[in-house]
């Protein structure tokens, strides 16, 4: 659980990769007037992995900011649960808030389970949330390497482009650098 204050902003990167077994639970809770708070969960999953994620940001204060953007990436057999919710109470007013769930599935047998939720108390807001599922597009490949590039090169390059959507919507830029200097070792691309 995570707990913002007044005019405070606050970030949250997580990332899982590779045959990951296991469960997240992340809480924020904005506290304080013209707090934000945005969850950032980026996921490339293969073998048998399988990552239920819940995320949640409750927005207690007038004037509050926030966002939940998620990417992933299965492969092979693997399952991804993803359970977003956003909460605004009765006496937040004039808050902001977006969901974004986006899965690239490069195997037919992987599986995702998204879930965005809202639970809006309060009328006086502006909220959005979505999920997408789209599948790996062979044709890219293909182009790329009448192009001269190698398959597996293409292939990385594509999941690194997809994954890193979200992330140009960072106000902060010292956060974007550095998640777009170490994203490759945090996802082993």
């Amino acid at each position: 659980h995570y707990y913002v204050s007044e005019q405070a902003e606050f970030f949250y990167l997580d990332t899982a990769k590779h045959n990951y077994q296991g469960e997240r639970s992340i809480h924020t809770f904005l506290e304080g007037m013209k707090s934000k708070a945005y969850h950032y969960h980026l996921s490339v999953l293969a073998e048998n992995a399988k990552y239920d994620l819940y995320t949640q940001i409750t927005h207690q204060a007038a004037f509050t900011n926030s966002g939940i953007y998620a990417r992933a990436v299965l492969d092979d057999h693997s399952h991804m649960i993803y359970r977003g919710m956003i909460t605004i109470e009765d006496q937040a007013s004039n808050c902001s808030s977006d969901q974004k769930e986006a899965t690239l599935m490069l195997s037919p047998q992987a599986k995702i389970d998204a879930i965005p939720m809202l639970n809006i108390i309060n009328d006086q807001v502006q909220c959005s949330h979505s999920a997408s599922m789209s599948n790996f597009d062979p044709e890219k490949l293909f182009y790329m390497a009448t192009r001269g590039l190698a398959p597996n090169e293409t292939k990385k390059m594509l999941i690194q482009s997809f994954i890193q959507a979200d992330i140009s919507q960072l106000t902060d830029a010292n956060l974007k650098t550095w998640i777009q200097d170490n994203l490759p070792k945090l996802l082993a691309l």
